[in-house]
């Protein structure tokens, strides 16, 4: 396997690359790879971190050698990152309870841990070596995480000691620069002439939607903004996009610079983690599809295979117009339920994991947040994540919302979404 460097982020390239993409999506994408290859992932891994200042999360976390959860001495920083990389429920307090270090904090904590490794090393030693064991403290540990109390604690500590933009970025995995001038965005100013949007897989019109919000706005250079509903609910016949002349239409469209901005949320019923509900209490739809079978189950029935047909068609549509977008200099979005962290020992099927969608989130001008819809003001939690194309704005928001994105409501405030109605029924 050799890996590539493409804008601000290294992804590998084999043959299985974008094998549940399409050949359209891997042609865009392919012209925006460089030459830099490397033999392993740790010559990645060195390269991506001299070169583009990545971090792991827990570096944004981890201070000192103790952690406070659990109260364990580990005796270097280094070992406690570690730590928190393998407890969950320890990374998980501690982000609950303070926001991440400012930049500038995390690179003076590196630097000395740096020295420390370097000793390390001249004795043949990994920088990770454990030298002597860890020690049980005793004394008060952090609450527990969506606590009051560590509610309380987390935003006095963000007006003690605020964090910054650059920590926040890094710690989704992308490093933020300027961005220069590109042919991309040369080619959307030559070729915009309306202000178009298109929400794909939107449902029935409703107040508060996209085309709601949108609609009635003006562009600061006096340019109308038009925002199109595109769902087969509501136009049968012109809106069915599982066609197969749907995808060269709109392919056309937004390589004419027709559209400036398109997304949607292709249909999850047959990823849903409510589905694996049935494997845990036996009610409910069984699963469709698995990481090791994405495409689909074996056994299934026709019309449960026509299910899993028509939502790879849609989610494929929607790639391929988002790759064009992006050559295009536009911008995009892609909503799909989080990755299931809850049910991974079942092995859940998920778009995240797609070489397709990992190609993509690859691109500098790409950028992935993750957040729960109740911080936006949704009844229930639903653990959410976003593809989104030139709209960091968007991104920004989110991560103001709640702690960083994510719920901050005591536990039980929210039901479980299952997929079950009120009438018992799924």
């Amino acid at each position: 396997m050799t890996f590539h460097s493409v804008g601000n982020f290294i992804i590998p390239t084999d043959s299985h690359i974008f094998q549940r993409g399409s050949n359209l999506s891997v042609a865009i994408l392919a012209q925006a790879a460089t030459t830099k290859t490397f033999g392993s992932t740790r010559a990645l891994a060195m390269h991506s971190a001299r070169e583009h200042g990545y971090r792991k999360k827990v570096r944004y976390f981890a201070v000192g050698d103790t952690c406070h959860v659990c109260l364990q001495l580990f005796h270097s920083r280094t070992r406690l990152g570690i730590h928190y990389e393998k407890n969950e429920k320890c990374y998980a307090t501690v982000r609950a309870c303070w926001p991440p270090m400012p930049q500038a904090v995390v690179e003076e904590l590196d630097l000395a841990d740096k020295a420390a490794e370097t000793c390390l090393r001249k004795d043949g030693w990994w920088a990770s070596k454990a030298l002597s064991p860890a020690l049980q403290l005793y004394g008060p540990a952090l609450p527990p995480a969506l606590s009051h109390d560590a509610t309380a604690m987390w935003h006095k500590m963000q007006t003690k000691r605020p964090s910054d933009v650059l920590a926040c970025e890094n710690m989704h995995g992308r490093r933020v620069n300027s961005k220069p001038a590109t042919v991309a965005r040369e080619t959307s100013i030559l070729h915009v002439r309306a202000l178009v949007i298109v929400h794909f897989f939107s449902g029935f019109r409703r107040e508060g939607d996209i085309h709601d919000i949108i609609g009635q706005r003006v562009a600061i250079s006096g340019e109308h903004i038009f925002t199109l509903s595109v769902d087969l609910c509501m136009k049968r016949q012109h809106a069915d996009l599982a066609k197969p002349g749907a995808l060269p239409w709109w392919q056309a469209r937004a390589a004419s610079g027709q559209i400036v901005c398109a997304g949607g949320g292709p249909p999850c019923e047959t990823y849903t983690a409510a589905r694996y509900h049935a494997l845990e209490d036996g009610t409910g739809p069984r699963p469709l599809r698995s990481a090791s079978d994405p495409t689909g189950l074996p056994g299934l029935s026709r019309r449960e295979q026509l299910q899993v047909w028509i939502g790879d068609c849609l989610l494929r549509f929607l790639i391929d117009l988002l790759s064009i977008l992006a050559a295009m200099g536009m911008a995009g979005f892609l909503e799909h339920p989080q990755y299931p962290t809850w049910c991974r020992h079942l092995s859940p099927a998920s778009i995240w994991t797609m070489d397709a969608i990992r190609l993509l989130k690859g691109l500098q001008c790409f950028a992935v947040v993750s957040f729960d819809q109740c911080t936006c003001g949704a009844l229930g939690k639903k653990p959410t994540t976003l593809l989104l194309l030139r709209l960091p704005q968007v991104r920004s928001r989110l991560l103001q919302q709640g702690l960083q994105g994510r719920c901050q409501h005591l536990p039980g405030v929210h039901d479980a979404l299952i997929g079950k109605q009120s009438d018992g029924t799924y």
